[in-house]
């Protein structure tokens, strides 16, 4: 899991990053970053029916 979790973003990056993009992000998104900077979700699906069921996979491959 560590893998997927990054060290907080120093203002420094979140303004040349900025300065790439062309735009200032969002404050909202600038804090989430700070607190939750990248994870996986412990939930990844959500409960339906099997006649609902809707199968995505990572793969290209159909």
């Amino acid at each position: 899991m560590q893998e997927y979790v990054d060290h907080t973003p120093s203002d420094n990056l979140i303004v040349t990053i900025e300065e790439e993009l062309g735009f200032k992000l969002p404050t909202s998104y600038i804090e989430l970053m700070k607190l939750h900077n990248g994870g996986v979700p412990k939930k990844t699906s959500l409960p339906t029916s099997k006649e609902n069921l809707i199968h995505y996979s990572h793969s290209s491959q159909n």
